[in-house]
């Protein structure tokens, strides 16, 4: 239950709304050193904090304040009955990124070709015809901002940083529940 998951284990122990964290003293070096080498200086950084500000940076384990959309039917696992080229979606997957380029170069052209034909009828035909299955594009190529969950009540309580939410956030694209894109290990 994606409510029960925000309520009872992440909110109590997480701020969405991430106003009581400030930039220490190794965020800040850090800051003046990728100011000297704007080009050349890359953060790689395991915090989900997101206080590396105005640096060219990496969080390897994301950031508390983004959210992703992942699919229904996937799971990640290397089991020997989970054929790759089965899945909807290849979670994880260097190919992802490039069947979704695909894809979308596709969908282009099938709008050119439906834009080139001139009768209505037939247009409307074509496009009724032509389902091509579709994968949110929050779950590959962008990050759900904390300004686009939906609905809106659940964005304002966190965004003011609520311990309990009336609903789970929703992705703005599919309409699913969404988790925070942010890997967390027990130390």
């Amino acid at each position: 239950n994606p409510l029960n998951w925000y309520n009872d284990f992440w909110l109590p122990h997480f701020n969405s709304s991430n106003k009581a964290h400030k930039p220490n003293e190794g965020h800040l070096a850090l800051q003046q050193l990728c100011a000297l080498f704007p080009n050349s200086c890359h953060v790689i950084t395991q915090n989900v904090d997101g206080l590396h500000e105005n640096t060219l940076v990496t969080e390897a384990h994301g950031r508390i304040g983004l959210y992703k959309c992942i699919p229904d039917e996937d799971s990640d696992t290397d089991s020997d009955e989970d054929e790759d080229e089965d899945r909807p979606v290849h979670l994880g997957h260097r190919r992802k990124s490039r069947v979704m380029r695909q894809n979308i170069i596709a969908q282009e052209q099938l709008l050119e070709f439906r834009d080139g034909i001139t009768n209505e009828k037939n247009r409307k035909q074509f496009t009724q015809s032509y389902q091509q299955p579709t994968i949110c594009r929050f779950q590959q190529l962008e990050s759900i901002q904390l300004d686009q969950i939906q609905p809106l009540s659940v964005r304002h309580a966190l965004q003011m940083g609520k311990k309990t939410l009336p609903a789970p956030p929703i992705c703005p694209s599919c309409s699913r529940p969404v988790p925070p894109q942010a890997l967390l290990f027990d130390e």
